[in-house]
């Protein structure tokens, strides 16, 4: 079976959320389907991107890309920049590790079924 660029980033999305100990639990209780979430776990992962071993920095990237995705997509280009703001100017810094850990969740869980493909 051929994997595809896309399947390989995924993967590797999911052994980033992996290495952070991310399980499906998180990805319950993380996954509301409300933009708030979504803003919350870029703006942590754009945080912890930035300081994570630069092997590990690829993944985070693909993980904000996912999650500025579907906020793009729930509100818009304009909404989400808005969103993004608003959400950064509000969470505490401390709160990152563990905020990246329940969205590594989500990432997982789509990884895990990509593999299956």
């Amino acid at each position: 079976m051929t994997i595809s660029r896309f399947q390989r980033m995924m993967l590797g999305i999911a052994a980033a959320s992996m290495a952070i100990g991310a399980t499906p639990a998180a990805f319950a209780q993380q996954d509301t389907g409300e933009p708030d979430a979504d803003a919350r776990c870029t703006v942590a992962l754009v945080a912890l991107a930035q300081v994570v071993p630069e092997a590990q920095q690829p993944a985070f990237q693909a993980g904000v890309m996912y999650f500025v995705g579907k906020l793009i997509g729930r509100l818009g280009r304009d909404g989400a920049i808005a969103e993004l703001r608003t959400t950064e100017s509000t969470m505490d810094r401390s709160q990152f590790p563990d905020i990246a850990q329940q969205c590594a969740g989500e990432l997982k869980d789509l990884g895990a079924i990509l593999q299956g493909m």
